[in-house]
């Protein structure tokens, strides 16, 4: 008689195949992810700047804020005369990173900062009038340079 199904060796063997992918896939995954977030705080900090240059063409100065002033991530709470001038900038990874900026009228310099949270802490992004663009934490942002 001819049974159907599968042998319990031929299950664990299965089980095992799984397993060894599994182990390999799941952290490229991970990885991939962060690089994906860090990356679109990227774009987060070139639209800020643009914001901040859009701000300069009509006064031919940036405002002045004082190191490391956060912004808010929702335009709604912006109140305070400050936090006015970024309009309706809306960081897509106000979930996982948040941003400052530091800036001088006086010396027309301004750069604008995402750090992140949680699974990127320890990544910090920055970008400054000079088109400086820098990278903290190659390992925690998942990439060197952008």
């Amino acid at each position: 008689m001819q049974s159907k199904g599968f042998t319990l060796i031929e299950v664990l063997i299965t089980v095992a195949i799984v397993a060894i992918l599994a182990a390999i896939a799941v952290p490229s995954y991970a990885s991939y992810v962060k690089r994906s977030k860090a990356n679109s705080a990227t774009a987060d900090l070139g639209a800020l700047a643009l914001t901040l240059e859009s701000g300069f063409q009509k006064t031919l100065a940036y405002p002045t804020y004082a190191a490391g002033t956060v912004i808010p991530n929702l335009p709604s709470a912006r109140t305070s005369p400050q936090t006015t001038d970024f309009g309706a900038w809306s960081p897509s990874q106000g979930q996982v990173f948040s941003y400052s900026i530091t800036s001088d009228s006086a010396t027309s310099t301004y750069t604008v900062t995402a750090t992140g949270t949680g699974s990127l802490a320890g990544c910090t992004l920055s970008l400054s009038n000079a088109n400086v663009r820098t990278v903290n934490s190659a390992s925690a942002c998942g990439f060197s340079s952008w």
